[in-house]
């Protein structure tokens, strides 16, 4: 790139800018890493700019993931915490980094239902009593404890759905009264609701859910806030703030442990048609060198790509720092911030030239702290608040969702179609739709019908209703040997298809060599289209071996199976 030169825009001419690039190295003697030294002076950097006349909202600190975002939110608010009478904002918006699980009091209610379900567990009582004493400040003082319910109280809340158990606790313990937290609750709310009309309505179940979904719910706040904008760099694209700081430079250029999807076009491997491998550098040594290669390159291209989307968010004023090394490699993004506060610039500037002005990078560089530092902070001459733009404030008190409100999420809402909460009319179709995709034989029905009432999808008036239903269908022979024991039985199993598509048969029966292919139809309508999806499924399976294929449309409320291959 010698011969390459960016002319700088004649609107531009004259306009300063200011770049900060700053190496951190590790201080093992107060056990200190480079990220604690980057999030410990993370708040003066952010007085720095309110200094020079930077409104909260013209600050965007970017980061390559969302456990990094965290970090900085969580480090902005507890400085805020440590010092409520500094005079500078930490105020921070972020989609990515409000997580709803941290707040105080959505931790408060997990830990009160967990203790519900079990009363007995120490651990839980034990987290109950941390979260209460911890955050006590933020609760009504004359609420009486969960941990001192009486056992037929504790019984009661157990037999709530799950909605109405955290409104009754939400007002109980008044944790609106905390206005910081209050959208965090509300939002949390929100997904309770939304859980509840799609799912089982019991505590337990959606803890289990929770569990595995805490880490993706997010409060979203409005953009027109004057806040920091604390994003990761993908979500950046696009957009400018006048200053920019990058915390963490660090990421790798080349990740392994991915999974590779390659073409062998060597025998004996051309048998399979696509093979998915361990993206890593033992791969070099294979016949698969050629896409590995590819891959590396690619992603090394993905990454400095990210790189130059994070240095050209900023307008006025840029900020990155990275992590000291004394390994002299090319691994991450810090390798090469590290090579640019250590080297002088590979372009020979000594003949003068008319038509270009160079930046000779040495004459900026202060090898004592390796870091490189070029213009001036200068003023902005923006307000300190924008007038379009509203200082950051949280959510108060909100109207109580009473249960009159929401009677409806007593049962799931995809299986009912009225609101009336005795009166509601089974989706019959979508229910056993369910119970046959979740039994192997006709002695699983039992167990399926007491865990649908369990998540609250049946109710015990219907249920005698539902088991004729299933009772009735399964008397066609063929049918009835669909789910007969002995059989190898697939449910809606994916086969993964050579262009990286999946098909979902609704079932597979395997008995010796021959192979059933089963697709349930619940409405009153044939179609074309309906035996051209059962034709491809039988062709998949072929395509896997298997020489003895049929395929059939089950229509179960017309009584009706057809074969279609």
């Amino acid at each position: 790139y010698t011969d390459f030169y960016q002319h700088l825009p004649e609107k531009n001419a004259g306009k300063k800018g200011y770049v900060k690039l700053s190496v951190v190295a590790d201080d093992e003697a107060a056990e200190e890493t480079w990220c604690d030294k980057v999030l410990k002076e993370l708040p003066q950097r952010i007085e720095q700019l309110q200094d020079a006349g930077y409104a909260l909202s013209d600050i965007a600190v970017l980061v390559r993931e969302n456990k990094e975002a965290q970090l900085i939110a969580d480090t902005l608010f507890a400085y805020r915490r440590a010092n409520p009478d500094s005079p500078y904002r930490y105020d921070v918006l972020s989609n990515e980094s409000l997580l709803i699980d941290n707040s105080p009091a959505v931790k408060r209610l997990i830990a009160a239902m967990r203790f519900i379900i079990d009363p007995d567990d120490r651990i839980n009582r034990a987290f109950l009593q941390h979260e209460f004493q911890i955050y006590r400040d933020d609760i009504d003082p004359d609420a009486e404890p969960i941990i001192e319910a009486s056992d037929e109280q504790l019984h009661r809340w157990r037999s709530l759905p799950v909605y109405e158990l955290s409104d009754k606790l939400i007002h109980r313990y008044d944790l609106y009264r905390n206005v910081e937290q209050a959208p965090f609750v509300r939002a949390f709310q929100d997904i309770l609701l939304q859980y509840s009309r799609r799912e089982a309505t019991d505590i337990r179940s959606f803890l289990d859910w929770w569990d595995g979904e805490k880490h993706k719910r997010f409060v979203t706040m409005p953009d027109n806030q004057d806040a920091i904008r604390l994003i990761t760099i993908h979500k950046s694209k696009g957009l400018e703030f006048d200053a920019v700081i990058i915390p963490f430079c660090d990421w790798p250029v080349c990740k392994s442990g991915k999974i590779l999807w390659c073409r062998p076009d060597e025998k004996p491997f051309d048998d399979m048609k696509l093979l998915p491998l361990r993206f890593e550098s033992s791969l070099r040594n294979t016949i698969f060198v050629r896409e590995y290669l590819r891959e590396k390159m690619l992603s090394y291209i993905d990454n400095l790509n990210l790189l130059y989307v994070a240095f050209t968010r900023a307008r006025k004023a840029l900020f990155i720092t990275a992590p000291d090394s004394a390994k002299d490699e090319f691994t991450d993004v810090g390798d090469l911030i590290r090579r640019i506060c250590r080297r002088d610039s590979a372009i020979d500037v000594s003949e003068p030239d008319a038509e270009r002005t160079y930046i000779r990078l040495g004459d900026y560089i202060r090898p004592e702290d390796s870091c490189f530092e070029i213009g001036v902070l200068a003023k902005s001459d923006a307000e300190q608040t924008k007038p379009d733009a509203e200082q950051a404030e949280y959510f108060g008190r909100t109207t109580r969702r009473t249960w009159d409100y929401v009677p409806h999420i007593t049962r799931n809402g995809a299986y009912f179609t009225s609101d009336d909460m005795y009166g509601a009319q089974i989706d019959k179709g979508r229910l056993l739709h369910d119970i046959f995709r979740t039994i192997v034989t006709a002695d699983d029905l039992e167990h399926c019908l007491n865990a649908l009432i369990a998540e609250g999808k049946l109710s015990e008036t219907e249920r005698t209703r539902i088991v004729a239903s299933v009772h009735d269908a399964l008397r066609n022979p063929l049918v009835g040997r669909w789910f007969a024991p002995g059989l190898q039985v697939k449910t809606e199993a994916e086969i993964l298809l050579p262009d990286g598509s999946v098909a979902r048969p609704d079932r597979v029966v395997i008995d010796g060599a021959e192979v059933h292919i089963i697709d349930y139809k619940f409405g009153d309508t044939e179609s074309g289209k309906y035996r051209k999806q059962v034709s491809r499924y039988a062709e998949y399976l072929r395509g896997m071996g298997y020489s003895s294929v049929k395929g059939f449309l089950w229509y179960v409320a017309m009584n009706k199976v057809e074969e279609v291959v």
